[in-house]
């Protein structure tokens, strides 16, 4: 998430928040879908793979606990009440 809010505020120094948020939350959804892809593509490859040593890597690839299904939503908190249509500034 911070490499995603890193090249935004790049684009734009003082965004809204609500923008930023947004922002942030495709970047990371995009990733996850690429990644689940990427994880589709493995399993067709490794998984009823000939070669012993990729059958292997695919089970201690799952044997990991690595979820690509698992998406990270962006939340932010305050004591108080946020203006999300406020620039943001560090």
């Amino acid at each position: 998430m911070t490499l995603a809010m890193i090249d935004y505020l790049r684009q734009n120094p003082h965004p809204k928040l609500d923008d930023l948020l947004k922002y942030i939350s495709h970047y990371v959804y995009q990733l996850a879908v690429d990644r689940h892809q990427s994880i589709r593509h493995m399993r067709r490859v490794f998984k009823n793979s000939e070669d012993p040593d990729e059958r292997m890597a695919w089970k201690e690839f799952e044997k990991s606990g690595y979820h690509a299904e698992r998406y990270q939503d962006p939340q932010i908190s305050s004591l108080h009440p946020l203006d999300m249509q406020a620039a943001f500034t560090l």
